[in-house]
């Protein structure tokens, strides 16, 4: 095998997820450009795992950028050393059919207990939640209400197993500082995590293979353990904006002046057609950080300056292919003629099955979907943005910037993930004329300060409401709540 090929096969399994994403993506381009080796390097690698989970790392390279046309069916199914609900779901999608694999197929622990040292054992409640989402746990104990079959403590039986006939080393909790085990994306893969998920992807498959739980509802939450959601695994790195850097030094500079200066600044490098919408822009260093959100925000009369706050509307997928970003979105609420509370332009739209690799991107996705009403939008991926569309035309965008991003050491940081939410300025114009709706902008920092690297933060919270002035330059009077 060439070496450039091993050392980008090897990266599938680096333990920062952005990195695992760039070796896929640099495989998939050298696959689809008919590099020699390519494909047969990928398949080898793949044919030698021996982890359910490791398994899709490799077949997620043809599935997650749509490499049908480059792998011939027979190829892909052969590079699948371990069989599982997730990997024959991924099979399925890539080439069209509804050919379902035999239950027996799939791997089942042994009936007896695995004997593993206590010390061991008792690591399982605490690794469940702090190296995989707790997604998992959350699924197979909403399953085990529904259901009434013990699919947590087989997911620990079935861990148990691969611990022992694998020998996977367990991680101290020194490699953890500063995780936060409510968080949805995990910074950080091991092989204890692969360890986890495969675990979980033979718990659903034991409770298909028993009768405790259909086949189709097993292969949707086994669509968990999906590395790369197709469409969104196409972005690529997008430099950061220059005036988007350094935000730690101007905040202490400047205050509150730097929120209209990064918001007037952000404008000034979008299509004059489009404005911004939402503007989420962080910066660290090994100490300290500062969080800086910025939502334009719609509502009946006027708005509470001491008290500025807003909700985000919340927006179903309507219609989407399992495990993509790509399809068409409704607002859950789109009676926008009696809001109770001013709303956010701009809301999550996150696909149903995001990636384990790219989860960390998919949940800072937001569109400006308040405008849509009753009416389905469209979303769609391109390579350096995501669209909403309505009518065939584009409404909104979302930009991202994350080419300089890497596992963070705050775990109150929600994401490092910089981005910026746009508007076509008419459709906004003709539905703030239609719905008599005004518009103001709020902006919430927050800064985490500490003397040492592992010292407690010290966190300042500051909210600002911007009104617009009468003209059309979207310069903003700045008032300050006194936070």
């Amino acid at each position: 095998m060439d070496t450039s090929l091993g050392l980008l096969l090897e990266r599938l399994h680096w333990p920062i997820p952005r990195i695992r994403w760039e070796a896929a993506r640099a495989l998939a381009s050298l696959i689809r450009a008919g590099h020699d080796g390519a494909l047969d390097a990928l398949a080898e690698w793949t044919s030698k795992r021996t982890l359910e989970s490791e398994c899709l790392l490799g077949i997620g390279v043809i599935h997650a950028f749509e490499l049908k046309d480059f792998c011939p069916e027979d190829t892909a199914k052969q590079m699948v050393s371990k069989s599982s609900l997730a990997s024959d779901c991924m099979l399925r999608t890539i080439y069209n059919t509804r050919e379902r694999s035999a239950r027996f197929k799939y791997t089942i622990s042994p009936k007896t207990h695995a004997h593993l040292p206590e010390e061991s054992k008792s690591k399982f409640d605490w690794l469940k939640t702090a190296i995989v989402p707790e997604i998992y746990l959350r699924t197979l104990q909403w399953l085990e209400d529904t259901q009434g079959f013990a699919f947590v403590d087989r997911w620990r039986h079935d861990w148990a197993w691969i611990c022992r006939s694998h020998g996977t080393e367990l991680p101290e909790a020194r490699f953890f500082v500063g995780s936060d085990r409510s968080r949805t994306a995990i910074e950080l893969h091991t092989l204890q995590s692969e360890v986890l998920v495969s675990a979980f992807l033979r718990t659903l498959a034991y409770a298909m293979h028993i009768g405790k739980i259909q086949a189709e509802h097993a292969e949707h939450h086994a669509l968990l353990a999906l590395p790369l959601n197709r469409g969104l695994a196409s972005l690529e790195p997008v430099k950061r904006p220059t005036w988007s850097r350094n935000l730690l030094q101007r905040w202490q500079d400047s205050k509150q002046e730097l929120i209209l200066e990064i918001w007037l600044q952000a404008g000034r490098h979008i299509s004059s057609e489009e404005m911004p919408a939402a503007l989420h822009v962080v910066d660290t260093n090994e100490k300290n950080y500062i969080d800086i959100k910025i939502d334009i925000i719609a509502g009946h009369g006027t708005f509470n300056v001491d008290e500025p706050e807003a909700d985000s509307p919340i927006c179903d997928w309507e219609i989407a292919e399992t495990g993509c970003m790509e399809g068409e979105v409704r607002l859950r609420d789109g009676s926008l003629g009696l809001l109770e509370r001013p709303k956010t332009l701009a809301c999550l739209v996150a696909p149903e099955h995001v990636g384990r690799i790219d989860a960390s991107v998919a949940l800072q996705i937001r569109l400006a979907c308040l405008g849509l009403g009753w009416r389905k939008g469209r979303v769609r991926c391109r390579e350096n943005d995501i669209e909403l569309q309505m009518n065939a035309e584009v409404v909104s965008r979302w930009h991202h910037w994350y080419s300089d991003w890497q596992p963070s050491n705050f775990n109150q940081l929600e994401s490092e993930i910089s981005s910026m939410t746009t508007v076509r300025r008419p459709w906004l114009q003709e539905h703030v004329n239609s719905s008599g709706l005004s518009l103001a902008i709020l902006a919430k920092i927050q800064v985490g300060i500490r003397e040492q690297t592992y010292d407690n933060l010290s966190i300042d919270v500051d909210q600002f409401l911007i009104r617009p002035q009468e003209s059309e330059t979207l310069a903003f009077e700045l008032t300050s709540n006194g936070g």
